[in-house]
């Protein structure tokens, strides 16, 4: 594997203020005063000592200190796994998909890695057993993984730790906190097993970068070696041990509402004809034809999401990180239904009246697949006055005009005309937005519409990513193209 590439998820261009992207918690931890109360001029001045917050986590866990070392997040903790137990000419085998960087560290380690296909059902556990041989020197497994959300059974780690008792083993159990089981301490009673565990998921402190490796005495040597002997800060070490002292009942509640927002995430997932496997990570994985499509479309909306366009297995698929939070769940759910169910179209008038275009017949057919409503800055009597000039004017249910110029206080106005695009038999709540202004976009996404920019034929590449930074979920040349984009 080439490891030139700078690790770089990719992302829209639209500013977003709901990151569900990396797997953040999303609502605070635990208020800051608290946090911040262990912090001592010690922890600036001098070298970071960890022996404290190891002693406190293995009390946690259940283990001893001497089964715990300290690193920066779990992802220092398998880097160092990999630089101790691989080497040139020797392999390691895990599925696949799976975290991230774990190819890339068995690759810092000058090492082949060889991955087993899992997608879905029960760990392959005989064919990553299959896939060992003589220069196998580590088996990793990550449960729950990521991003599918599948999980390693006791029979499965059992069976994968007692098969080979002199092949290394780690378990990434960074996501541990929101599975069914615990498999802490069965993994420990091997002596084979090394198990990665994360402040940065359920405890919710990404930004502190601290994690913990858990094994023998005499592994945890061997990874005390691998590496930088200071490589947490101070602070973060400080904060870390005031959260594992504070921060219980925070981290249970989270992970309560987590699981309640999975199984709600799957339903929805389910109601829109995408495909969703179990998760016991705190992010469902939903699959569809539509993954680009629907980050585009959330982005849009100011929430951001994961895709994988570089992974083949994956192209189909877009991971979702349950908020934890109730309101910014119900934002979510809303943002979900409106990217891919939407009741109602909205349509500028400029975008509509463009000079040389005869949309007629392309207003039919939309209007035959659902609501039409037309947005302007000026007046009802000027937007009718072209609209008839056109022969259009029968093809909308609803007018919205903004009278002042500024659309940007106009998301009451796209309100005003969501509600007018209600039928009898119900409320239109969600509707995509076209427009070819920035203050149009803007009171759209405002209005929690999915907000679609409509640029000149010849407008420039600079013009369209203007557009994006700007809110827009996507950019169009011919309003046709929206035939292509509706369900």
């Amino acid at each position: 594997m080439s490891i030139a590439r700078t690790y770089a998820p990719p992302r829209h261009a639209a500013p977003v203020d709901l990151d569900l992207s990396g797997g953040e918690r999303s609502e605070d931890a635990a208020p800051l005063s608290v946090l911040l109360s262990g912090l001592t001029p010690e922890a600036l001045r001098c070298y970071p000592r960890t022996a404290e917050l190891a002693a406190l986590f293995a009390q946690q866990v259940g283990v001893d200190s001497d089964q715990v070392f300290v690193t920066a997040g779990a992802d220092e903790a398998i880097d160092r796994i990999c630089r101790a137990e691989l080497e040139p000419g020797a392999n390691a085998v895990c599925t696949r998909p799976c975290f991230e960087m774990i190819p890339r560290y068995v690759a810092f380690a000058h090492a082949e890695l060889r991955q087993v296909e899992w997608h879905e059902g029960p760990l392959p556990a005989s064919q990553l057993l299959a896939s060992v041989d003589q220069a196998t020197r580590l088996l990793i497994v990550v449960s729950p993984n990521n991003p599918t959300g599948g999980t390693v059974t006791r029979p499965d780690l059992q069976t994968l730790a007692g098969a080979r008792p002199e092949l290394p083993v780690l378990l990434d159990l960074a996501y541990g906190e929101f599975a069914d089981e615990d498999l802490t301490g069965l993994a420990l009673s091997f002596p084979n097993v090394t198990v990665t565990r994360t402040l940065s998921k359920a405890w919710g402190l990404a930004g502190l970068r601290v994690g913990f490796a858990l094994g023998s005495p005499e592994r945890i040597d061997s990874l005390r070696a691998a590496g930088s002997p200071y490589s947490v800060a101070g602070p973060s070490v400080a904060i870390a041990k005031r959260a594992l002292e504070r921060g219980e009942r925070s981290k249970e509640a989270y992970v309560g509402q987590v699981r309640k927002e999975r199984a709600r995430l799957r339903k929805l997932a389910v109601s829109l004809a995408w495909s969703c496997e179990p998760s016991q990570g705190n992010f469902v994985l939903w699959r569809g034809t539509r993954a680009l499509w629907l980050r585009d479309c959330l982005a849009g909306l100011g929430i951001a999401v994961r895709v994988f366009p570089d992974e083949p297995s994956l192209a189909n698929a877009v991971r979702i990180t349950c908020p934890g939070e109730a309101a910014a769940f119900r934002r979510l759910e809303d943002a979900l239904l409106c990217a891919l169910r939407p009741d109602a179209l909205l349509l500028e008038l400029e975008a509509v009246c463009r000079d040389g275009q005869d949309d007629r017949e392309l207003l039919e057919r939309l209007r035959a697949r659902m609501r039409l409503g037309l947005v302007t800055t000026g007046s009802s009597e000027e937007a009718l006055g072209m609209l008839r000039a056109r022969g259009i004017q029968d093809c909308f249910d609803a007018l919205a005009c903004c009278r002042d110029g500024k659309l940007q206080d106009g998301s009451a106005a796209l309100r005003a005309a969501l509600h007018d695009l209600s039928e009898p038999s119900g409320r239109c709540a969600r509707a995509w937005y076209v427009g070819q202004t920035l203050e149009g976009l803007a009171a759209a996404r405002k209005a929690a519409l999915v907000p679609l920019a409509l640029a000149d034929s010849e407008a420039r590449v600079e013009t369209s990513l203007g557009f994006l930074e700007h809110g827009a979920a996507r950019v169009m040349t011919q309003l046709e193209t929206l035939q292509e984009w509706l369900p």
